[in-house]
């Protein structure tokens, strides 16, 4: 923005009024402190810390069961909650939150797949492929029986939770088409399908999801809201991971950052802004609320129970931990 700014003259226009989370004071505040937090990492500007609960879990199996007590109560209170469970990438600790969910039979939308697995491009390829030759056959004519042909074309392939929740995904974004884009003109509607298809573009219709809980990336919920964000494995190796920061971080024993030590402009320092940014991606996806747990023996790349710390971003300026280690996060 700086760059840009100085190098073709242009002016800088600040929004000064958070409209969105206006009537909510705690995702209000949330979403102040880490702006501060990451306009001067040296020395935010914070005027009030905000009380944040977190679920400090044993393990990885106690953690999942808060979780899942959670998403219960959510869903008894209001049957129509939408929740997202928001992670960095999958590994063995979403594995084991994921296998639980199975094993006490909640139900869940799958969508932890990003925009460079294979399986995600080729199911985009082979339905674009698809969607042409159908449309072709019909003169180019598109409607809600020549959609279901289409559909029909693709193969189900239930082996592959990959493969059956893009065509979930698929079969709810046909559904956008004809009720939400109704309004649209025919090549409108074909130009729409054919783009979202040839840009890898499906997760973008994750929103329109009916299914109570969804399970995805934080850069496939870019974008999106719902009602409640959860935000699981929030321990050092996890989020931030290996590659985006723990590498090379001096801070490891206790995840507390000593800024007064390290020069402005350095890679870490690049590295945790990237890593703060995708925090504050996935804290500003909720409306009504969000919530963190982590847990202090993490499942590693060998399988291993290991310790570990907390992340670096609640140790942040402006946050002051309310631990809980009860039946849930609520």
């Amino acid at each position: 923005m700086s760059i840009a700014k100085n190098k073709y003259e242009m002016k800088k226009i600040t929004l000064k009024t958070n409209h969105r989370f206006k009537d909510n004071k705690f995702l209000f505040d949330l979403d102040s402190n880490i702006r501060k937090n990451a306009k001067n990492i040296y020395k935010p500007e914070i005027k009030k810390n905000l009380i944040v609960d977190i679920c400090q879990a044993k393990n990885q199996e106690e953690e999942a069961y808060f979780i899942l007590n959670t998403i219960s109560k959510l869903i008894e209170i209001d049957n129509n909650s939408r929740i997202a469970i928001l992670i960095m990438a999958r590994s063995k600790n979403i594995n084991k939150i994921l296998e639980i969910f199975k094993k006490e039979s909640l139900s869940y939308f799958y969508a932890l797949y990003s925009d460079e697995d294979e399986d995600y491009k080729s199911f985009h390829k082979n339905a674009l492929d698809t969607f042409i030759s159908t449309i072709d056959n019909q003169d180019n004519v598109i409607n809600e029986s020549v959609s279901r042909e289409f559909l029909r074309k693709l193969p189900s392939q239930k082996n592959s939770e990959t493969y059956s929740s893009l065509l979930i995904l698929l079969e709810t974004f046909i559904k956008v088409i004809f009720t939400e884009y109704k309004f649209l003109e025919m090549s409108e509607k074909i130009n729409l399908i054919m783009g979202t298809l040839e840009n890898n573009a499906l997760k973008q219709y994750l929103g329109y999801v009916k299914e109570n809980l969804v399970v995805t990336t934080i850069h496939g919920a870019k974008g999106l809201e719902w009602d409640y964000v959860i935000l699981p494995d929030l321990e050092q190796y996890s989020f931030p991971n290996w590659p985006s920061l723990c590498e090379i971080c001096d801070f490891k024993s206790n995840c507390i950052i000593n800024w007064q030590v390290i020069e402005a402009n350095t890679e870490f320092e690049n590295k945790f802004y990237d890593a703060l940014n995708l925090f504050y991606v996935a804290c500003t996806r909720a409306k009504k609320n969000v919530f963190f747990s982590y847990s202090k023996k993490r499942i590693n790349y060998r399988g291993e129970n290991s310790n570990c710390n907390m992340n670096c971003f609640l140790n942040l300026e402006g946050f002051s931990l309310k631990v809980s280690k009860g039946p849930g996060l609520l």
